[in-house]
């Protein structure tokens, strides 16, 4: 009897929590090496004409990469105190990102102590990165709802939410951050196959063995559950989403679904029943995609067509009394403002924030916790583009 076949079956939790650190290891890995690399900044600079817009770019650029690595500080006026700060708070989440890489390497040096599970953890670990990998392939598409949605999660609403005049969004422009995304997901995807192929090189019994494709009718009726199941999703991806409510609790469950049932597609026998999980997954993510951009679309419009109209009553009360009102309630009553819906489903109704110099801001929140607004002082309509 060889030694192979004494060897125990391990428990689940030494099969599975194992390979979910190399995701970690792997995503943490790299977005340091990219970023530090800092390939991306000459070549982008001049094919995105960042250097025509932003005088100076790569002096400014050097200064913040001093900042997000070294912990300097920027000593330049042409970046605002709230400008330094985020770049500071990206510093933090940079730092967390090493740590987080030395502690899953250490954690599976340590679970692979045992020999015969190493090469089983990475390929399994491999396929958790490919349906990962799969679900932020299907966000690309709508960059905005990705780039847009993290932010609220990671930084406080007045800390990244910058007007497009300002340095930072000129240096470092929407399509430059989605190039240097779309990179670390490359990278990622080709690392995994690598990993997975690896493993099945060096590991001798075969991770997955007997697989057989077997369709019931049970199945067929699960088939259609699970997809007429995507109408309530669709209903409320159109809600106006904020952090921590039911659409964004539901928006990370779709994720799990995605990764969940992509690793099922490889580790269930029952192929036919891992196929139907991962369409199922993907239709979910999709129609929820669908009803954030129409619930965009929604607070676009809301924006363009009764903001004008509050922008203008705004100017009849304050002609009429010589000041502005203390609330937007205040137009109604006096019949300066008809036909015009102050608020929204939910808590997303139009306020009015009036500054010292005379100058005043109308807002409401919309999907993924994204300020619409128009600022008196220099007419600027804070849109966000439909995802």
């Amino acid at each position: 009897m060889n030694e192979s076949d004494t060897v125990k079956e391990p428990h689940w939790s030494l099969r599975f929590l194992p390979a979910l650190l190399w995701p970690l290891l792997l995503w943490t890995c790299c977005l340091e090496l990219h970023l530090r690399s800092d390939w991306y900044a000459p070549y982008l600079f001049e094919r995105l004409h960042v250097v025509e817009s932003v005088a100076d770019a790569e002096v400014l650029h050097a200064a913040v990469y001093e900042t997000l690595f070294h912990g300097a500080e920027i000593n330049n006026d042409r970046f605002t105190t709230a400008e330094q700060q985020h770049f500071k708070d990206v510093a933090s989440l940079l730092q967390l990102n090493r740590y987080l890489a030395i502690a899953s390497f250490l954690l599976l040096l340590v679970f692979s102590l045992k020999h015969r599970l190493r090469w089983y953890w990475m390929r399994l670990g491999a396929l958790y990165v490919l349906g990962l990998t799969v679900g932020l392939i299907l966000l690309s598409t709508r960059w905005l709802i990705l780039f847009r949605g993290l932010h609220p999660l990671l930084f406080s609403h007045d800390d990244w939410d910058f007007h497009p005049d300002q340095t930072i969004v000129q240096l470092y422009p929407e399509l430059l951050l989605a190039v240097l995304a779309s990179a670390v997901v490359i990278t990622v995807l080709f690392c995994a196959v690598g990993i997975f192929f690896l493993g099945q090189r060096f590991d001798k019994q075969p991770l997955f063995a007997g697989c057989y494709w077997n369709w019931h009718k049970r199945l067929g009726d699960s088939a259609l559950a699970l997809g007429l199941f995507a109408i309530p999703i669709w209903i409320t991806g159109r809600d106006m989403m904020l952090p921590d409510s039911f659409s964004w609790q539901l928006y990370y469950v779709l994720f799990v679904f995605v990764l969940v049932g992509s690793c099922l597609l490889m580790t269930l026998r029952n192929t036919a029943l891992s196929v139907l999980i991962v369409g199922c997954s993907f239709l979910w993510l999709q129609v929820f995609s669908e009803g954030v951009a129409n619930s965009t679309a929604r607070a676009q419009y809301n924006l363009e067509v009764n903001g004008q109209k509050i922008n203008e009553a705004l100017a009849a009360y304050k002609q009429q009394h010589g000041s502005l009102p203390n609330a937007l309630s205040d137009l109604t009553e006096g019949g300066f403002l008809q036909d015009v819906r102050l608020g929204l489903p939910g808590p997303h109704a139009w306020k009015l924030k009036r500054f010292q110099d005379g100058s005043y801001m109308i807002h409401f929140t919309g999907p993924l916790s994204f300020e619409f607004s128009y600022h008196s002082k220099n007419e600027f309509w804070n849109a966000m583009r439909r995802p």
